[in-house]
């Protein structure tokens, strides 16, 4: 079972760029948590790490 030390959410303007940025926050440990929100055209992504 994963304890969450830390939280975070990552916004873009497009798709493309918040999945570059999803990748970026996988290779370094984090998970994403949850869907994808977009609201007023920004895109959001909850990661979480341990």
């Amino acid at each position: 079972m994963m304890v969450v030390m830390a939280y975070e959410i990552l916004q873009a303007s497009s798709r493309k760029d918040l999945e570059d940025l999803v990748m970026d926050e996988i290779r370094k440990g984090w998970q994403p948590m949850g869907g994808v929100c977009i609201a007023e055209g920004v895109f959001y992504q909850a990661m979480i790490g341990s």
